[in-house]
């Protein structure tokens, strides 16, 4: 492992430095995933793992700091040990506090075996900064379990001006003092925070700490379920590129599907921030089509089944990240003229004879190059004149036909 170095890059990083009120507030870990075997969902404080699968971690905000409307920015100190952490290449999608306008990381481009890993967020990137009242998830990432049986902690390190000025806690607006408020302390743990088995560890007090339990390999197959992929997806219009667009509007276009061999059922679409819900689900071996208005020049990000209502084969396929080339848009659809005259009146005759049908049998065998209204010979409309429209006309003399054409 290798120390949190440095500062959570806030906005107001200078600010998140001052002296911490008296006032506390709850902040706790918990953990998920269909391989997670936890006490309690709630207040998890053991959570047994299969060996060498993956399975989520999120920190919640349980109350608001004491006799505050809210805060306008937040910070987590993690330590994971020696878990496996799986970075997301997008900070933003490990900041799932809603409110956020300004998600950092530290470090910022993690390997995931440094132990420790901090984020934060602001409210706004410049003042006045909103405040949130916001409880609920505000960080969520993914780690592994060991392939061998072993037991970890995990922790929740709480913030200390002078110790811990990465640790957990809140920023007040200025209006309510602007000061960083400390996550509750739960107790202290007993940690290797810079993984330097040559120095001591340190104790700190930790907001909320979970033990994780990794079973080691198993042979129990995973159970059949759904298992919902992005397979594709593009900037078009809305019509998918057909001629006949009514708006110029670009969007992207998601292709989802199930590669599980059980059906799933309904899910939600999330193409950079913007939802769709799929209400009939998806059958097994089935792909769906959406479109969203809108796309961003730099990376798109599309994630399938966002809020976890289907339970999957594997959660950690669900998202696709990309830059997408800008295509140029269709000409506009020329229309198919309307022949003007009577169907199968290729003499411009004004009525419809046999002599129509044997001159439609001339153009075929190209005994002739052209005849007086041949817009008139394609009696079935299928794109060509050819000798069943001289049969079809031939069975309307005969009164075989009520009719020729539309």
């Amino acid at each position: 492992m290798i120390a949190v170095v440095g500062a959570l890059a806030f906005a107001l990083a200078q600010q998140f430095s001052a002296t911490a009120t008296e006032t506390a507030t709850v902040m706790k870990l918990q953990v998920s995933g269909k391989a997670a075997d936890c006490d309690s969902f709630e207040q998890p404080a053991k959570c047994s793992i299969q060996g060498g699968q993956e399975f989520t971690i999120a920190v919640a905000v349980e109350s608001l700091p004491a006799g505050a409307s809210g805060y306008i920015g937040f910070q987590t100190l993690l330590y994971y040990g020696e878990l496996r952490y799986n970075p997301n290449a997008v900070i933003a999608n490990e900041i799932v506090w809603p409110d956020s306008a300004l998600p950092v990381r530290s470090p910022g481009n993690p390997g995931g075996e440094e132990g420790v890993v901090g984020h934060g967020a602001l409210s706004s990137q410049t003042p006045p900064l909103v405040v949130s009242d916001y409880t609920g998830n505000v960080m969520q990432l993914r780690a592994t379990c060991t392939e061998t049986a072993a037991t970890f902690p995990l922790a929740l390190i709480a913030y200390d001006a002078a110790e811990q000025p990465l640790g957990t806690g809140f920023r007040l607006s200025e209006d309510e003092g602007g000061q960083t408020v400390p996550a509750k302390s739960t107790g202290q743990a007993v940690l290797d925070l810079d993984g330097n088995p040559e120095t001591d560890a340190q104790t700190v007090d930790v907001a909320s700490t979970v033990e994780i339990n990794c079973a080691g390999p198993t042979s129990t197959p995973i159970p059949e379920a759904p298992d919902l992929v992005v397979r594709s997806m593009q900037v078009t219009l809305e019509t998918g590129g057909a001629c006949d667009f009514t708006s110029t509007t670009l969007g992207i276009r998601i292709s989802v599907e199930n590669v599980g061999p059980i059906d799933a059922g309904p899910f939600v679409v999330d193409v950079n921030s913007d939802q769709q819900t799929v209400d009939g689900g998806l059958e097994s071996g089935r792909k769906a089509s959406l479109w969203f208005s809108g796309f961003l020049s730099g990376e798109n990000s599309a994630t399938v089944d966002v809020t976890d209502q289907v339970s999957e084969m594997d959660e950690a396929n669900n998202s696709v990240t990309q830059i997408l080339p800008i295509p140029t848009l269709p000409l506009p659809c020329t229309p198919t003229p309307t022949p003007v005259g009577i169907s199968g009146d290729v003499d411009c005759s004004g009525t419809v004879t046999s002599i129509d049908a044997a001159l439609i049998l001339q153009l075929v065998a190209a005994l002739t190059s052209t005849l007086p209204c041949e817009n008139l010979a394609d009696v079935n409309s299928n794109g060509s004149a050819d000798a069943i429209d001289a049969t079809l006309v031939l069975q309307f003399v005969a009164g075989l036909l009520d009719s020729l054409g539309s």
